[in-house]
């Protein structure tokens, strides 16, 4: 996997490399995603944030560095559960954010991303952030 660089960073956000590890690791998160055929839940068009890594990237990175500012630090245990957490807010469909898809229907709404019908169990989400990670680290190495 080549490095893309994305020049589109905000200067505020940490710097280039970070951003450009971000975008790997979204590159890897929505190709394992669609080949998990995750994306076939959404129903009508998937939304261009679902396929393409830069319009996720620009929608996502600050969100994701104000929460985890030192994740290129982080071994791949806590890389995997920052970024379990980080999915699990972004996909929830429980209005009371404690369950990815709760039993009682009352409690369901449109997933945080806004994903028409998109939905994701608890140990699907551990698998494809397992698999993401182990992913990442290998083409980061590349990198360096």
């Amino acid at each position: 996997m080549t490095a893309e660089r994305f020049e589109h960073h905000v200067p505020s956000v940490l710097n280039q490399t970070d951003g450009d590890h971000f975008g790997l690791l979204v590159r890897v998160l929505l190709g394992k995603m669609h080949d998990g055929k995750f994306l076939e839940r959404i129903e009508g068009s998937i939304p261009r944030l679902a396929i393409d890594p830069i319009k996720f990237h620009r929608s996502y990175y600050k969100k994701w560095t104000n929460t985890n500012d030192r994740w290129r630090e982080l071994d791949s245990s806590r890389l995997a559960d920052a970024l379990y957490e980080f999915l699990f807010m972004l996909w929830t469909t429980d209005k009371q954010g404690t369950e990815l898809v709760p039993r009682d229907p009352k409690r369901r709404k449109l997933c945080n991303a806004g994903w028409k019908s998109f939905y994701i169990s608890e140990a699907e989400l551990k698998s494809l952030v397992m698999d993401v990670v182990t992913q990442y680290l290998e083409d980061a190495r590349r990198l360096q």
